[in-house]
């Protein structure tokens, strides 16, 4: 009985440790909500009248996309969510670009139920202080960063 008793003890505890996922760290500190700017949405070459702003959560890896579109500039009047995308996000490399700056080079895997395989897609990722910049190669080391950040929301 003492046997039995100290193999339950063995079990419980390895099977509460496999529970706790390892992520890796640039990953874990995507954790959180991360909003973007009220932007103008472009139909057609032009600006449609319509603004949006998305927004990602990210969980130890799975994240969710919400590209939510307003009718005015400020992104008050909400009309729609436009776009819901979830998935998980996989660190790839650190990288080094052209002027110094230490970004990650991350895979998006959006989950869509109307293909076999899910798409994927590359990014390159710099977080600074609360704010997220989602970049792209322009060649090897030369990375571009979009004008504006997605702002940490610090109240989750």
């Amino acid at each position: 009985m003492k046997y039995l008793t100290l193999i339950l003890t063995l079990a419980i505890t390895a099977c509460s440790n496999s529970d706790s996922v390892s992520v890796n760290e640039k990953i874990a500190a995507l954790n959180g909500t991360w909003v973007g700017v009220c932007i103008v949405v472009y139909r057609d070459g032009g600006p449609s009248g319509e603004y949006a702003i998305n927004t990602y959560n990210f969980s130890n890896g799975n994240y969710t996309s919400n590209f939510t579109l307003y009718s005015d500039k400020d992104c008050v009047s909400e009309s729609s969510i436009a776009k819901e995308e979830i998935g998980i996000v996989t660190f790839i490399e650190e990288v080094l670009t052209e002027s110094g700056l230490t970004a990650n080079k991350v895979q998006f895997e959006r989950f869509d139920t109307d293909s076999i395989k899910p798409p994927t897609s590359e990014t390159i990722l710099y977080i600074d202080n609360n704010n997220l910049y989602f970049g792209a190669f322009l060649d090897d080391l030369n990375v571009i960063f979009f004008d504006y950040p997605y702002i940490k929301n610090i109240s989750n």
